[in-house]
């Protein structure tokens, strides 16, 4: 698997590309960009947990 981000900016960039071609997005497609934020805000909520966790320490 590649970077998440560079995996959200994909599919991003796939969903507009139906939108736009069809005036949809595909449910799958749907579920694959959930997925990713969903993951996105979990990696973000551990980097924020660990920034503060540095920053009680003094570090």
């Amino acid at each position: 698997m590649g970077r998440p981000h560079a995996q959200l900016d994909e599919a991003l960039a796939e969903t507009e590309e139906e939108t736009d071609r069809t005036g949809t997005a595909g449910e799958s497609r749907r579920r694959r960009l959930r997925d990713l934020l969903a993951g996105a805000g979990t990696l973000t909520a551990l980097l924020a947990s660990a920034a503060t966790v540095a920053g009680l320490l003094g570090m």
